[in-house]
């Protein structure tokens, strides 16, 4: 997993900001060549109190998370999609597409 000690950042109140969320969902998709249009803006950055992971070793327990949405275009059809990260480390947990979820190898 991701630790964002190593990116520089500094936690606030024990959480990553929006902005760091941001950087982290970027990188991400650069890293892993994914096709995207756009990323959504900070402001649209959703952050939950207590998000029960759906999927994976983690399934049922309760994190603090951001979602960042981010996008394709397919000719007249836009395709969302959200990377969630872990509010408090900086770790994505997984992505939500339109069909499935991916836990990604940090």
């Amino acid at each position: 997993m991701l630790d964002v000690r190593f990116r520089g950042f500094k936690l606030e109140n024990n959480m990553i900001t929006k902005e760091q969320a941001y950087t982290i969902a970027e990188e991400y998709l650069k890293k892993e060549s994914v096709g995207y249009t756009f990323i959504g803006p900070i402001d649209k950055i959703f952050y939950e109190k207590e998000h029960i992971i759906p999927i994976g070793e983690r399934e049922g327990e309760t994190q603090e998370t951001y979602s960042v949405g981010f996008g394709e275009i397919w000719g007249e059809e836009i395709r969302i999609l959200f990377i969630i990260i872990n509010a408090t480390t900086g770790n994505i947990i997984y992505i939500i597409t339109p069909h499935k979820y991916i836990i990604p190898n940090n």
